[in-house]
């Protein structure tokens, strides 16, 4: 009778004290964890957030010195006291191979001329391009004589640009026939105003993103104003994808 009446305040103890604690600290420890994993969650973002927001003022920082540096390549030809100064295939090849050794993050940089420009040539268009292998080495190609014909109305860095005081940036786009490689071209006419000559031209390499902003390639997307993914490790989404597919 005595054992039956212990077990039977044992039980009320378990029943009416132990087991609501237990799911009282239970129901405790629950609660610190939801909000130990909120915390965890909110540093989270706010440190890609401080990442993604330094990673695009380092971006901001690049596309505005290469314009910027374009600009004053362009008035310096424009203040020339003559076209037939930079008809000298070699000294504009030795200015744009300077600029591109002094810019390492500049891709390529190319002056074009407008068609018969220059007596005995239809098209010049002095470029020099980094290797695309990686290398230090800088080629020179006069484009139109072995490239393209840029003036025909399929390259948005000539036919946009000729005409926009400001400058133009192309969308990204693949290089083929000269740098062979996706870039963007920032270009800014030379010349009087309303009866430019000329573009000079800057090529940053979507490739080299990843290093110039000092962000491992696999946490690095980048998207143009359309929303296309112009920078992403997976090559076969650049350009294919819009930002809504990719996410």
């Amino acid at each position: 009778m005595e054992k039956s009446k212990l077990r039977t305040f044992r039980s009320r103890i378990l029943s009416h004290i132990a087991l609501p604690l237990i799911l009282i600290m239970a129901s405790v420890y629950g609660v610190n964890a939801w909000f130990s994993y909120i915390s965890s969650e909110n540093r989270l973002y706010h440190s890609l957030t401080q990442e993604a927001s330094h990673s695009a003022s380092r971006l901001q920082f690049l596309l505005e010195h290469a314009q910027a540096n374009t600009q004053g390549l362009a008035d310096f030809i424009g203040f020339l006291s003559s076209k037939e100064d930079m008809n000298d295939t070699e000294s504009v090849k030795s200015v744009l191979m300077n600029r591109v050794k002094r810019n390492p993050d500049f891709f390529g940089s190319a002056v074009a001329f407008k068609p018969n420009t220059f007596p005995n040539r239809k098209l010049f268009s002095p470029y020099v391009y980094r290797d695309t292998s990686g290398g230090n080495d800088l080629h020179y190609l006069d484009i139109g004589a072995e490239g393209y014909d840029y003036t025909d109305g399929t390259w948005d860095w000539w036919s946009k640009a000729i005409n926009q005081a400001s400058g133009y940036w192309s969308k990204a786009y693949f290089d083929e026939g000269a740098g062979n490689i996706l870039m963007v071209t920032y270009s800014a006419p030379f010349g009087e105003v309303g009866n430019y000559f000329g573009v000079a031209t800057v090529d940053l390499a979507l490739d080299g993103l990843p290093k110039q902003l000092g962000i491992a390639p696999n946490r690095l997307v980048v998207l143009d104003d359309q929303g296309r993914l112009i920078y992403h490790i997976d090559k076969e989404k650049v350009l294919a994808t819009t930002s809504a597919q990719w996410l």
